[in-house]
């Protein structure tokens, strides 16, 4: 097996880009999991064929995706099939996509940002709730809205441990002057900090 492990490691950095598909259904099927079939799948998502690059994506979310989190994820800001794969992929890292996340979101458009918004709030760890808040601070009106929404479906995430420390950076957050102004915020503060609402890209 090991000899077939290695030739089909090979393949997936081969000039045939029908092998290279094949192969990748192989090694996802078999549940290969090397760190060299992880990297030639991370390096398949820099490519050209969107066909590729989903099958690629497909492989991450079965084997596991953390050692290649910075390549997956700026295809989130991808237009359809792609990043609706992208996304499941970053969902499923968990944590460790968070620091890629927070770097994406500055310089992301409108569009951009809300889909790493989206991601965050799916994610749904202490760290996405606190970056969410904050940028709810300095966004506008139109993305506060989705960032709202994003930031209660990150809450309900929360298991109720994790949820007993960030009570108090909402509270905190519910009581800055310029949250008492903003329309969102009083909507929060009037439904509570636990509603169940669902975020989309």
């Amino acid at each position: 097996m090991d000899a077939t492990a290695k030739r089909l490691e090979r393949q997936l950095d081969g000039g045939d880009i029908e092998l290279r598909m094949a192969t990748m259904r192989v090694v996802t099927a078999l549940g290969i999991k090397s760190r060299s079939v992880i990297h030639s799948l991370g390096r398949a998502l820099r490519e050209d064929s969107e066909s590729l690059r989903i099958l690629a994506l497909k492989g991450l979310m079965r084997l596991g995706a953390t050692d290649v989190v910075e390549m997956v994820i700026p295809l989130i800001l991808e237009p359809g099939e792609l990043r609706e794969h992208a996304l499941a992929v970053v969902v499923a890292i968990g944590e460790p996509a968070n620091g890629p996340l927070e770097k994406l979101y500055p310089n992301a458009d409108f569009h951009g940002k809300r889909v790493v918004a989206t991601a965050l709030s799916r994610i749904g760890a202490a760290r996405s709730v606190d970056f969410l808040l904050r940028s709810l601070l300095v966004e506008p009106f139109e993305l506060q809205k989705h960032l709202s929404l994003c930031l209660c479906e990150a809450i309900d995430n929360l298991t109720p441990r994790e949820q007993n420390p960030i009570f108090g950076l909402v509270k905190k957050f519910l009581a800055l002057p310029k949250v008492k102004k903003d329309l969102q915020s009083q909507l929060m503060r009037s439904r509570g900090v636990r509603p169940r609402c669902v975020a989309t890209p």
